[in-house]
């Protein structure tokens, strides 16, 4: 997997990759914001491990009882900073009552169990914790924060270890597009751009790209328009990838030198 990742932004951002579908090829080209995170690229299209967890209230939740749905696992602890943080973020973007989505939030390698519960009701999220231990965490290698979404057929499409500013509207996006909600097409990237919106356009341009690798030279425009939004750090590289192989549209994205 590594060295398929290694050849794939040696070859450019992307080449096509008929055995997965737009969002594993946006994640395994690593651009974007979606770069995979060390460990994480063997779990990306792998099913999820079964599990029957007790949440803080005494429910049990079973991987089972969530077939159908679209799971989003927020693994946390007291001790991590950045957990609270991104536990915050997705409590923020996801607070939508759609019964086709759940929020679980594992408290994985906790130290002070009884803290955990203290904290989780103070702080009002608005969806349910569990208690996991370290089972499912160990399986799943993750490392605090870490954030694994599900699909309705229980497929991980999405492993991301750490927090970032846009961690949790990034997976808000992905819930949108595996729900079917989301408009993946040229003229939803041109209307999040003009809203300003570069989270958005820079999810639904890759989405675009990782569809349809052979319409990049008509959609980096679209790509570097984003990136320059987002001030993202990875425009000055895409700047001299795109600069190699359609410098025009550089003049279109006001980035020419």
């Amino acid at each position: 997997m590594k060295k398929l990742i290694f050849l794939l932004l040696v070859a450019g951002p992307f080449v096509a990759l008929a055995q997965h579908d737009p969002v594993e090829t946006m994640l395994l080209t690593g651009h974007g914001f979606y770069a995979p995170d060390p460990g994480s690229e063997p779990f990306v299209g792998e099913k999820l491990p079964s599990f029957r967890l007790e949440t803080f209230d005494g429910e049990t939740i079973t991987s089972e009882s969530l077939r159908g749905k679209v799971v989003i696992l927020d693994f946390w602890a007291t001790w991590c900073g950045w957990c609270k943080r991104l536990t915050a973020d997705l409590d923020r973007e996801l607070r939508r009552n759609d019964p086709r989505t759940v929020v679980l939030g594992i408290n994985s390698r906790e130290t002070d169990p009884e803290a955990a519960v203290s904290y989780w009701k103070e702080a009002g999220y608005t969806f349910p914790a569990v208690r996991d231990g370290d089972e499912l965490g160990r399986q799943l290698k993750t490392f605090h924060p870490t954030v694994v979404v599900v699909d309705g057929n229980g497929v991980i499409r999405w492993h991301s270890n750490g927090w970032s500013e846009h961690k949790a509207r990034e997976v808000a996006l992905l819930a949108d597009y595996l729900h079917g909600d989301l408009e993946v097409t040229p003229q939803a990237v041109r209307r999040a751009l003009e809203a300003e919106d570069g989270v958005k356009a820079l999810f639904v341009v890759d989405l675009l790209l990782g569809s349809d690798p052979a319409s990049e030279a008509s959609l980096c425009p679209l790509r570097l328009e984003a990136l320059k939004l987002l001030k993202h750090p990875e425009l000055g590289r895409y700047v001299e990838q795109v600069k190699m192989r359609y410098p025009e549209a550089l003049q279109r994205a006001g980035l020419a030198d």
